[in-house]
């Protein structure tokens, strides 16, 4: 980890919402993207048409994650549904 983050803890966690088709492809960029973020796949209901996603970063990736995510919403579509920074 980096300096910033051994002395804040903080850790940057955003809720994204992607329809049910593009979840796996969302994932597999961000697989391809080592070490942008650590991706969760929340528990939905059956038959939802989306899946919400926890995507977890120290805080010093936030510029990065934010860029990337921008940059994702010129292709498909995403919301943010939750945005906090938590400590560690």
């Amino acid at each position: 980890m980096t300096a910033r983050y051994l002395l804040s803890k903080e850790v940057l966690c955003l809720t994204v919402r992607v329809s049910k088709e593009d979840a796996g492809y969302v994932l597999h960029l961000l697989e391809a993207c080592d070490n942008l973020c650590f991706p969760t796949t929340l528990p939905v209901e059956k038959g939802a048409g989306w899946r919400d996603l926890l995507l977890r970063a120290p805080i010093e990736w936030e510029v990065e994650l934010r860029r990337w995510l921008a940059e994702l919403e010129k292709e498909i579509p995403v919301s943010v549904i939750e945005d906090r920074v938590i400590k560690d």
